[in-house]
């Protein structure tokens, strides 16, 4: 893991064991977000190398603040925290955006893309929404 990210989300495929997880940049600036399989057995031990996740025009996630699996459609799905990215897999390591959505659904839970790190902390989501929206970490928020 890059020394300036922290883990970001989570998904489980509990069928076939494997785990999915994101590390974001929280802590200063570097590269884009990047996702890691790997079993559930070895958790540190990725099964393929981490990679950028990419939305449908091919750039790059810099933040993913949530991920989910999708065992029925085989994909999946991540949020920054302003759209949904969902990508088909294919086991063992490879991912290809589909679909994109503006918006985040407030309080979705169970297995869809959510906010693990920021839920009930208001200071930390407008951080992130700033950051997911291009803005420095400490701009002041947008007049409504």
């Amino acid at each position: 893991m890059p020394t300036n990210h922290v883990v970001s989300a989570l998904a489980t495929f509990d069928a076939q064991q494997r785990l999915f997880y994101s590390t974001s940049p929280w802590n200063g600036p570097g590269i884009d977000a990047q996702v890691v399989i790997a079993s559930q057995g070895a958790p540190c031990v990725p099964t393929c190398p981490p990679f950028h996740l990419v939305d449908t025009a091919g750039v790059n996630m810099p933040f993913i603040t949530g991920l989910a699996f999708q065992p029925c459609r085989s994909t999946l799905e991540a949020t920054d925290g302003t759209r949904i990215v969902t990508s088909s897999y294919q086991a063992p390591c490879s991912v290809l955006p589909v679909q994109e959505c503006a918006g985040i659904v407030p309080g979705l839970r169970a297995g869809r893309p959510v906010h693990p790190a920021v839920d009930g902390d208001d200071e930390r989501a407008a951080v992130l929404q700033r950051l997911g929206a291009g803005l420095p970490r400490d701009a002041a928020p947008a007049a409504r």
